[in-house]
């Protein structure tokens, strides 16, 4: 019975380890207006960020691409965490998307004031696929 607990406290413990890490951690020096700009993703997506918590998105996919590259407009905040840093994203998409509404996304955010990349996991936390967010210079 006692080696049946301990196997599964270790891949209790291995599976938030993996959430938390995948090389996403705290970023001290970053403020929301380090956040301004455009970031595009390695996988899909084009994000800007402006002054206000407004946002404009380019090519991004819903439902894992099943509605083609969308674009629409939404809101962004940024949130400091205990052990990671994030920015929640309401993305507004369009009638042509089930019938329309307010998309939830949450990023994590890495890096320095100087050097932000911003993280989607695209499947299961513990395996660290991410759609990465890089910003544009001089965006």
């Amino acid at each position: 019975m006692f080696a049946v607990g301990s196997l599964l406290l270790a891949g209790s413990l291995t599976s938030c380890v993996n959430y938390s890490g995948c090389g996403i951690g705290r970023v001290d020096d970053v403020v929301s207006e380090d956040l301004l700009g455009t970031y595009t993703g390695s996988e899909y997506g084009r994000l800007t960020f402006a002054p206000g918590g407004k946002l404009t998105y380019q090519d991004w996919e819903f439902s894992g691409g099943e509605y083609g590259k969308v674009s629409g407009a939404g809101k962004w905040s940024f949130g400091r965490g205990k052990e990671q840093d994030s920015v929640a994203l309401g993305l507004d998409y369009p009638r042509t998307v089930e019938g329309g509404g307010t998309y939830g996304v949450t990023l994590f955010v890495a890096g320095s004031a100087g050097d932000l990349r911003l993280y989607d996991y695209l499947t299961d936390p513990d395996v660290c696929e991410l759609n990465e967010f890089t910003h544009d210079s001089g965006a």
